[in-house]
């Protein structure tokens, strides 16, 4: 029991090794004509330069695909929260050097 145990432990940080989350006020929300979603947040990652996160239009694919649909709900929370000032979480699992907010992309 003691072995299995130990090795739950070591499977569970294994799985967890690439992810980090990013947490912080949401500064402005925008949307291009081609349905790109782009937050802009000093808090989360350290300066003014939005990321893109999904795409209204068409399915986006970064590390992963999101789907419109998925990126319809994240944007009714992210305009919820932008509208009531209040902190957003952001999870990556990702390999971005240094696995830091700062160090995503723009």
């Amino acid at each position: 029991m003691k072995y299995f145990s130990l090795i739950l432990l070591i499977i569970s940080f294994c799985a967890n090794a690439g992810n980090y989350t990013c947490t912080g006020k949401i500064d402005a929300i925008n949307q291009p004509f081609n349905g790109e979603v782009i937050i802009n947040s000093t808090q989360l990652f350290g300066n003014g330069a939005g990321r893109t996160i999904c795409n209204l239009t068409a399915p986006y694919t970064r590390a992963n695909t999101v789907q419109p649909e998925t990126c319809k709900a994240w944007l009714a929370k992210l305009l919820a929260a932008h509208a009531r000032q209040i902190p957003i979480v952001l999870q990556y699992n990702d390999s971005v050097a240094g696995q830091s907010c700062a160090s995503q992309q723009n």
